[in-house]
């Protein structure tokens, strides 16, 4: 006899038996099993749940088209909640509302917040990528998000600026100034690192024309290596730019430009 399993309140004697009553695969649930690493119990509840809201989640009478944009409106970490849903067999309402029922309270900066991710969501930080930078340094979440913050260039293409002058990367800024990359390791500062280096003779000071070199984009009289790095560092849309340039015959930079006066223009309007 193989082992109970459990559904909406009902036992079944195995879970093939369970399949076969519900019409789903059972190699569906053993694979969900394996890879969520769940009990067949809290796999079929998965896989019935995705079945059951595969076109919309509600939260406060509120419709959304998945999980992770309900969270992320809410400033809510959505493997969390998922996770909660998964473990207690609940509903989205349910995972929230219990969650928001135990806060973890975080203090940024003398402000408190509810949760981390309601004080990244109210800065427009992240959430994902401070947590993955304080795991792999070891600092604390307000040390990362003060990093952030101050070098908002280099958010994600790797981008930074050196007295006022933007760089590719960290890594090219280093060669330029003489410094091994690895120095910039863990350093909070490294604009300050740099003017130190410099003082102690063991560096010099990087050029305009060193932080040009490899560029082949010049919007707005910064010099970007492509356009990627341009998109991110002007806040637009990269897919949108690239259907400008190939359905309107645009340059990058035309694309760009444009990209960055439709969103001037929308902010006026509001």
């Amino acid at each position: 006899m193989g082992k109970l399993v459990y559904y909406n309140g009902k036992e079944y004697s195995s879970v093939s038996e369970c399949c076969k009553q519900l019409g789903i695969s059972v190699a569906s649930i053993d694979a969900i099993r394996k890879n969520q690493r769940m009990t067949e119990s809290q796999a079929v509840w998965y896989y019935m749940k995705q079945k059951e809201y595969h076109i919309e989640y509600e939260y406060n009478g509120k419709k959304y088209a998945s999980i992770k944009e309900c969270c992320r409106e809410l400033g809510l970490n959505p493997n969390t909640i998922t996770k909660k849903m998964l473990k207690q067999e609940i509903t989205l309402q349910e995972a929230i509302d219990d969650w928001y029922s135990n806060p973890i309270p975080f203090e940024f900066q003398g402000k408190q917040y509810n949760t981390l991710q309601s004080c990244t969501s109210d800065l427009g930080v992240p959430y994902n990528l401070i947590y993955r930078r304080a795991y792999n340094s070891g600092k604390t979440y307000p040390e990362i998000i003060e990093e952030y913050l101050r070098n908002p260039q280099g958010k994600r293409s790797g981008a930074i600026t050196y007295d006022n002058v933007k760089w590719k990367s960290i890594r090219s800024l280093a060669k330029a100034c003489g410094i091994p990359a690895y120095e910039f390791k863990n350093q909070p500062d490294i604009q300050a690192y740099i003017d130190k280096k410099i003082q102690e003779g063991r560096a010099h000071k990087p050029s305009v024309e060193d932080a040009q070199k490899g560029a082949c984009l010049k919007i707005k009289g910064e010099f970007f290596t492509g356009l990627s790095q341009a998109c991110d560092y002007f806040g637009v849309n990269e897919a949108t730019a690239r259907y400008l340039m190939k359905n309107e015959n645009m340059t990058p930079e035309q694309a760009v430009a444009t990209l960055i006066e439709y969103r001037r223009n929308r902010k006026e309007a509001d």
